[in-house]
C-alpha cells in the first residue's frame, strides 16, 4: 500500500470535515479505540523506548509532554540534543515525526538530514514500536483539499490555518 493509499485509509475512517471545524464527533470515537489498539499492540513502547533512548543517548535530555494520547493522537517528547530543543511524536497512526524548534519556527527533519534523529529512530524508535515508518515533510504538508474546502459552508472562503496530513497523525504538527 503507497503511503497515499495508507493516508486516505487514515482520513476516511477515523477524520472528517467536521472533526476539525464544529463539534466533536463520532470519529472521535474511533481515534479512542485507535490509541487503544496502538497501546495494545506496543504494551512496552513507551517503556522501552525512554530506556533505549536514555541508554543510547545519555548525554541527551528527553521528557513526555503528550499524556492523552487519544487527544494528540500520538506520544510526544521533548528532546534536547546540544542545547537544541526538538518534539519526537509517535502517532497512533504508526508514523514517526521529528521536529527541530528554535527561534520559534519549527521544521521536520527527514530520514537521512540529521545522523542523531537517524539514530534515535532506528536505535530507539523502531525497537520499541511495531511497523513505525518515518513520514518526510513532503508528505506530512500535503493539504487536505476535503478539509480546507467549504469552511462556513462556502468553498470560497479562505483558511488562515489549513489541515495538512501531518494535522492527522498528531495535534503537535
Amino acid at each position: 500500500m503507497t503511503m497515499r493509499d495508507k493516508i486516505k485509509f487514515i482520513i476516511n475512517n477515523y477524520f472528517d470535515w467536521r472533526f476539525f471545524w464544529l463539534d466533536p464527533t463520532e470519529k472521535q470515537e474511533k481515534i479512542k479505540i485507535q490509541s487503544n489498539l496502538f497501546i495494545n499492540q506496543n504494551p512496552d513502547g513507551e517503556k522501552k523506548f525512554i530506556e533505549l533512548f536514555k541508554s543510547n543517548f545519555p548525554e541527551y535530555k528527553i521528557s513526555k509532554v503528550s499524556y492523552f494520547i487519544d487527544e494528540d493522537r500520538c506520544l510526544c517528547y521533548e528532546v534536547i540534543i546540544d542545547q537544541t530543543k526538538y518534539f519526537c511524536c509517535i502517532s497512533i497512526f504508526n508514523y514517526f515525526l521529528f521536529y527541530e524548534f528554535s527561534n520559534s519556527s519549527k521544521k521536520h527533519i527527514n530520514p537521512g538530514e540529521n545522523k542523531i534523529v537517524d539514530q534515535i529512530y532506528f536505535n530507539s524508535v523502531s525497537k520499541s514500536f511495531k511497523d513505525i515508518e518515518w513520514i518526510t515533510n513532503e508528505e506530512l504538508i500535503e493539504p487536505i483539499e476535503q478539509f480546507n474546502s467549504g469552511y462556513n459552508q462556502d468553498p470560497c472562503d479562505e483558511l488562515d490555518n489549513p489541515i495538512y496530513v501531518g494535522d492527522l497523525l498528531s495535534r503537535f504538527h
